[in-house]
């Protein structure tokens, strides 16, 4: 997924990619920032409780996380959910793959003025296969929006723990 860019990539065909500018917000006052808003990303067995669509979220695989690790994401339906791209402490991407379309989430961190203080940012792109492909402008207005109502909601959970 991720070619080397700010953003998630699909490798395949580029039909019908949408790609939408990242959405950056600073966090702080939180003792150690990074670290902290790094394992609250990781800790995926957590992520329904700050993230309610998702019912449950388990590993499928064991050892070091880290480009290739998957995850079972469970909102409704189950998603396989694989790391793509993985720089410990700083950026982690996945690709998620249904019938209709091919999901990229991008979630970066970066420094910010001190180590009470940083920058989390969070990428999306889309790709709509089969008759969803025709639709897609459509398609992609309704999961840019969900998306980032869901993200919003993140951030704000993140900003309310250093308070």
């Amino acid at each position: 997924m991720s070619n080397g860019t700010d953003t998630p990539q699909f490798a395949a065909n580029n039909a019908y990619r949408i790609i939408f500018d990242p959405t950056v917000i600073t966090l702080g006052p939180i003792d150690n920032c990074l670290e902290r808003v790094w394992a609250r990303l990781t800790d995926f067995q957590s992520w329904p409780r700050w993230l309610g669509q998702y019912k449950e979220v388990n590993r499928l695989d064991t050892g070091e996380l880290g480009r290739g690790s998957q995850l079972r994401v469970f909102n409704g339906k189950a998603t396989t959910w694989t790391i793509t791209h993985f720089d410990a402490d700083r950026r982690i991407d996945f690709q998620v793959h249904t019938r209709s379309k091919r999901l990229g989430y991008s979630y970066r961190l970066e420094p910010g003025v001190d180590s009470a203080h940083c920058k989390l940012s969070f990428a999306m792109e889309f790709k709509f296969l089969g008759l969803h492909a025709l639709l897609s402008p459509i398609y992609s207005y309704v999961e840019q929006k969900r998306g980032y109502r869901r993200h919003q909601q993140l951030f704000a959970d993140f900003i309310a723990d250093a308070e």
